[in-house]
């Protein structure tokens, strides 16, 4: 669990441009791979509606 949340917090520091050291981008990249983690990044959800 612990693997699959901070390649969560790595892959939005790769998104948005930030220097991350090639041993953790490539630790993150395996982890999306994972089966459990693209069914999560995967689900549809709906649409946000603001309050």
């Amino acid at each position: 669990m612990a693997d699959a949340d901070l390649a969560m917090m790595l892959q939005r520091l790769i998104a948005n441009g930030e220097p991350v050291p090639s041993k953790l981008r490539t630790f993150a990249d395996a982890q999306w791979q994972r089966a459990s983690v693209r069914k999560f990044v995967d689900h549809v959800r709906p649409p946000y509606v603001s309050y």
